[in-house]
């Protein structure tokens, strides 16, 4: 095709372009448009072989595909680092949490740097480690205790027995070594019966048995039960305050919980001594039983309600028991929704102070 040459009234932008000749035989895009200028209508006819935007395609398709190819494999190598990163805690926590043991509690997760959401799980995974711990200690020491308990009263009654059977003796003899393994026995069955109370996981059932009762009555029902041992021991119990109040309960676990702590201040007590008692309904119902005894060192009142954990006492009177009245007392004090507090002061006395919510 020969050249074209626009009019100058044409010259809007338009340039003079070359079409290359085309064969019939190539395919071909072909642009038409029309225009007036000066009342003269021109036709324009611009066309180009198909053969030259397929390439074009092609290669931009070519590159669109190795782009995405490379921006594939950025991507996945981005991704594997971030992961890697981000889940590097949870691999930490994991392989820490496959090394522990009942031996090695004390194994602690390291953690991250940053405070975020694996900081919070790691410190999150620790405290629970620091709480089986402790919880653990606690199991292996009540074992131990238990075992050290029954040890005490089984070798006795083994002692007794062998004793015995080495000659004959007289009926006294033998009364007195059945009298001995009788008490022996008794005190096995009371660290048993002890230990099934305190290991009660159906506290629903106890629950149920609960019912409106007079707690002042059952202090002074408590109280009349322990009065003789008191009296034996030279030892005064005194009620000084006693307000009648009507709570929510289960009448025998309760008396119990009282009489004990009205047992251990008596054992803890010099002769001549008052233990007095307090009832007061004010806010709260606050039952106080105070005793002006051999007191607790500040470093065991947090020990106290261990079972099994009696004080060393310097004094001359012996004090009996197996160290499980004051566990029982806080097994009660919780199943009755109240709270327990302990005041003491060594030489001066010892206050056991339960608190009884008006809804409990």
């Amino acid at each position: 095709m020969e050249n074209l040459h626009f009019p100058k009234e044409l010259d809007i932008g338009f340039q003079e372009i070359e079409i290359p000749f085309i064969s019939q035989e190539d395919e071909v895009a072909v642009l038409v448009n029309q225009v007036t200028v000066n009342n003269k209508r021109y036709k324009i006819v611009i066309a180009t072989p198909i053969e030259k935007i397929d390439d074009t395609i092609e290669i931009f398709i070519g590159w669109l595909l190795f782009a995405g190819l490379l921006l594939y494999v950025i991507a996945l190598i981005l991704g594997y680092r971030v992961i890697t990163r981000v889940l590097s805690p949870v691999r930490t926590i994991t392989q820490t949490a496959q090394t522990i043991s009942k031996s090695n509690l004390s194994k602690r997760v390291p953690l991250p740097d940053r405070e975020d959401e694996f900081y919070q799980l790691a410190k999150t995974f620790n405290t629970m480690l620091e709480r089986l711990e402790k919880n653990f200690d606690k199991i292996n020491r009540f074992n131990v205790n238990v075992s050290h308990e029954l040890k005490t009263p089984l070798t006795i009654i083994r002692g007794e027995i062998e004793v015995a059977l080495l000659k004959d003796r007289s009926i006294k003899e033998y009364k007195t070594v059945l009298q001995t393994i009788l008490e022996e026995t008794k005190t096995i069955q009371s660290i048993i019966e002890t230990l099934l109370l305190l290991s009660k996981s159906d506290t629903k059932a106890l629950k149920k048995r609960m019912l409106p009762l007079s707690l002042d009555t059952l202090i002074l029902e408590a109280v009349e039960e322990k009065r003789q041992n008191a009296n034996e021991q030279s030892i005064n119990i005194v009620i000084k305050e006693l307000e009648s109040v009507t709570i929510v309960g289960e009448p025998t676990l309760l008396k119990r919980a009282i009489a004990n702590i009205i047992d251990n201040a008596i054992k803890y007590s010099p002769p001549n001594t008052n233990i007095e008692i307090t009832l007061n309904n004010s806010s709260d119902t606050i039952l106080m039983i105070k005793d002006s005894g051999y007191g607790i060192p500040y470093d065991h009142i947090d020990k106290i309600f261990d079972p099994f954990f009696r004080i060393e006492s310097t004094n001359e009177k012996r004090v009996q028991g197996q160290g499980l009245g004051l566990s029982i007392v806080q097994w009660i004090v919780k199943l009755h929704n109240a709270k327990i507090n302990i005041e003491s002061e060594v030489a001066k006395g010892t206050i056991f102070k339960i608190y009884f919510n008006k809804n409990n």
